[in-house]
């Protein structure tokens, strides 16, 4: 499977030293996003008993500063993966695109790491609904943790496609 490079420039924060020991780390460990999405459902059932008998908080300015910087770091994200895809889509092709793997020393590993971490503080957003007490539904809470454990899987080990999963998610969370 070919793997290239090609963002022009790194941004500063966007070096990472030794990327492969971080990737064997990701790689060794992804069993772990189980056991966080298994704890997740856990504190989400936990949370709801507690809140029948209090009061539904209200969160508005909480929450908006929560999907703002959501929204922002979405759009950082979506960004750096455009200019990746889009190159790959122009000069490689669709083929290509689809079947290359992300380079670890690439800005595209970075970005893709701060997804993966982006993914467990997604599962704040269950915690806004909860306190609020708005409804729950099950596919919520279940698409949470199916992409954290996902992402975990195979996004960290530059599996194949996972450019277009990066690129779509980040898109759907500025659009929602």
């Amino acid at each position: 499977m070919e793997q290239f490079n090609y963002f022009r420039y790194a941004l500063p924060f966007e070096r990472v030293e030794n990327p492969i020991e971080k990737t064997l780390l990701f790689q060794r460990n992804w069993h772990q996003s189980i056991t966080v999405s298994v704890g997740y459902f856990i504190l989400i059932k936990v949370i709801q008993r507690l809140m029948e008998r209090r009061a539904a908080f209200k969160l508005r300015w909480p929450l908006f500063l929560w999907n703002l910087s959501l929204a922002l770091f979405s759009i950082c994200g979506f960004i750096r993966f455009s200019e990746d895809l889009i190159y790959s889509l122009l000069y490689k092709g669709a083929y290509q695109s689809f079947c290359y793997s992300v380079h670890p020393n690439d800005v595209a590993a970075y970005w893709a790491c701060l997804f993966f971490f982006s993914k467990i503080v997604e599962l704040g957003d269950t915690l806004f609904i909860v306190l609020k007490k708005k409804p729950l539904i099950f596919l919520h809470y279940y698409h949470h943790a199916a992409v954290l454990i996902y992402a975990a899987h195979s996004g960290l080990q530059y599996y194949f496609g996972f450019l277009f999963l990066l690129f779509l998610n980040f898109l759907e969370e500025l659009i929602v």
